[in-house]
């Protein structure tokens, strides 16, 4: 039987927990920095840390649960302070040595802020019933009345990048800063670039064939027949 493997790669095995570095430190690491496997595979040209404040342990029996405060530095973006729990729960934490913190806290390198149009044109037939409707109020008030072209876009933002709401920049589209605005679709307003930077050098899915040929049934039990 062919075997395909279909899912996300593995992060959490190139590292360990944040309890297990935690507790093998003075003071349990106050004033270290630890790092992520998953931050340096997606996006290894930014420097993304925690400097480690405070640590309160559960004391459980896998050492894999408790409370940590540190000063979160995304992609080269300080954060400010942050509380994580359950978020530590994955074995990919990397302990930051002493002689490589320099390195990494004096990278310039930034994520650049995400620009996103702050309206959409409407789909056609929202126009076409705009259009009759400034119509009849012309016929009605005897006033020239324009029909809405654009309406409000609000984002709805996953939380998974809600601590990156800062960097989202909205604007208005031009004419002068779009050649496309005219088309009527909001994506051709928008620069894909910018979206698929915040998925880094790894998509999130892939799938892997471990062989070419077709795939098929192959019964584990055969039928004796009498």
């Amino acid at each position: 039987m062919s075997l395909r493997f279909i899912g996300q790669h593995d992060f959490t095995s190139k590292g360990k927990f944040v309890w297990e570095i935690l507790s093998q430190l003075t003071s349990m690491g106050e004033g270290r920095y630890i790092t992520n496997y998953y931050w340096n595979t997606k996006w290894p040209l930014e420097s993304s840390y925690i400097k480690i404040i405070a640590a309160r342990p559960k004391m459980d029996r896998w050492l894999q649960q408790g409370v940590l405060w540190g000063e979160w530095t995304f992609r080269g973006i300080p954060l400010g302070v942050y509380k994580f729990g359950n978020e530590l729960n994955r074995s990919q934490w990397i302990l930051v040595h002493k002689h490589e913190e320099k390195k990494l806290i004096e990278n310039e390198k930034k994520m650049p802020k995400i620009r996103l149009p702050s309206s959409f044109p409407i789909p056609p037939l929202q126009r076409l019933l705009a259009n009759k409707l400034s119509k009849k109020l012309e016929m009605l008030d005897k006033t020239t009345h324009t029909p809405q072209e654009r309406a409000l876009l609000d984002l709805c933002v996953d939380p998974q990048f809600e601590h990156l709401s800062s960097l989202f920049e909205r604007f208005e589209p031009t004419k002068e800063s779009s050649q496309n605005l005219n088309n009527n679709s909001i994506y051709n307003e928008v620069d894909p670039s910018n979206l698929l930077e915040l998925l880094g050098q790894m998509f999130p899915v892939k799938i892997d064939a471990l062989s070419s040929d077709k795939a098929y049934y192959k019964p584990l039990f055969k039928q004796k027949r009498n």
